[in-house]
This record gives C-alpha cells, structure tokens and sequence, in this order.
C-alpha cells in the first residue's frame, strides 16, 4: 500500500475538504448584496424612526434623569466602511433632533456652522422658559437682535438665532400651566416662518388651557375655561388666514376631552 507523501491519503487538505469549506469561509454580505436603492429605503426607516435626545429631564425634589439617545444609532452606521460612506449624507436630515429645553437646544445648535444646520430637517423641542447665562453669547445675541422677543417669544427667537435652519418639521411640546405662553409662541412662529415648512404644537393636558394668569379675576373654573376656548379658538382662525398666504402647514394636538 503507498502510504508516501504524494498518496492522497496523507494529505493533510484533501481537495474534496477544501472545496466543502470554500463556501463558510466566503464572508456573509446579505444586506449589502442588496440593490442600493433598497439599501437606501431601510436606511430611511430607521432614521425616521431615531430620536436623538440632548437634554436632562426634571424629575422631582431636585432630581433630573439624563436622557438617553438611541444607543445603537452610532454603532450601527460605523458597522463597516461601505455602511459608513452610504450614510454619511442621510442620517442628519432623516433623524429627530430632541430637546427638554432652548438652552440646551443653543448650546449645540448655535455654534454648529450653516452648512451642518440646513442638513438637519426635524426638531423637537419641549418648550420651557429660557434660563441663559446672562454673560453667554446666546443671551448678547438674543438681547441685541429680538429684545421683545427675548421676553415674549422665547422659543421663537431662538431658532432665529440658528442660521441657516431649514426644518422640514418642528415638533413642540407646549406649557404645561400657562395658556397665554402657548398661544404667544404659537404665534410667534407665524413672525417667521423660513425656518420651517410644518410646526406641530402639542398641549400636553387639558389644565393648560386654563388661563388662571391671564383671567386671575374669573373665579369660576369653568368660566376660564370657556374664555380660554374662545381665545384659542379666535387665534386658530387668524392663523388659518395666514397660512393660506404661505406655504407652510401648522397641526395643533389637543386632549380628546378638549372641543374647540
């Protein structure tokens, strides 16, 4: 029997091994086999479904819980080179940017140059009273340029700081007690609107419809409440006049219980 080293009996790869193995050493490429335009369709729902959060959210007796972004987000887009180089140029105008507060809104946005901030097309910001450091640049800013608006139309003011902000949509959280600030910052969006082409404002309960600032001297509750209708009811129509001259839409979510 020829057991020498050229039988194939001693040989330590047999060729019928080599070619059973070729296929599990191939490396598995299945998503980025795909035709690009498809590759491009699951990019984008995945970033339409991200909300990127940079903000602390109170929660009480002076604590405050920092909000976590989607984890997996960055990870997901540094995978590979390939993945990387695909979307790089998509992500920033398909995923939602969100934000507690306006200050910590301008402490990222503000100093990012125009050519990063046109590529960002949906915001979400949960409207509150600015709280800037008197000595920021934000706050010179604010004051020199919209003064009024510093103290009547904090959140409108500013975004108009954010040059070169083109959203596609603006999501906002409204006050949670005081009526008249909601209605006052819904309006202020109508001032200027060539940041944004649909503003969705969204009362978070009804008790903000309740006036008690702006209608101290109505004891009855229902009375404010009646008078807070109205008001916002009147408000809704100037504004549905208004955007009939301009291409931008406005949607407003209020409680279920709430008929206007």
């Amino acid at each position: 029997m020829d057991t020498g080293p050229d039988s194939p009996r001693s040989s330590p790869h047999p060729e019928g091994e080599i070619t059973c193995l070729e296929p599990l050493l191939r490396p598995r490429r299945e998503f980025l086999d795909l035709p690009g335009e498809i590759r491009n369709l699951i990019y984008g729902s995945f970033f339409a479904s991200t909300r990127l959060s940079f903000a602390r959210r109170y929660l009480h007796k002076g604590k405050w819980r920092r909000i976590k972004s989607a984890q997996f987000f960055f990870a997901i887009i540094l995978t590979c080179r390939q993945v990387y180089e695909e979307t790089k140029r998509l992500w920033m105008s398909q995923v939602t940017f969100s934000f507690e507060q306006p200050d910590s809104m301008l402490e990222k946005l503000y100093f990012l140059p125009s050519s990063v901030l046109s590529q960002i097309r949906h915001l979400r910001i949960h409207y509150a009273y600015l709280d800037l450091d008197t000595t920021s640049e934000a706050h010179k800013l604010l004051n020199n340029r919209y003064p009024k608006w510093l103290e009547q139309f904090e959140l409108p003011a500013s975004l108009m700081l954010l040059s070169g902000l083109r959203l596609e949509t603006i999501a906002v959280l409204g006050w949670e007690f005081e009526f008249d600030k909601n209605i006052e910052n819904i309006h202020g969006f109508f001032i200027d609107d060539s940041y944004w082409k649909e503003l969705r404002f969204i009362t978070p309960w009804t008790n903000s419809l309740s006036p008690f600032e702006v209608c101290s001297d109505v004891p009855d509750r229902s009375l404010q409440s009646e008078f807070a209708l109205s008001e916002f009811s009147f408000r809704i129509s100037e504004w549905t006049e208004n955007l009939q001259k301009r291409d931008t839409k406005v949607e407003i979510y209020l409680p279920s219980a709430v008929d206007l």
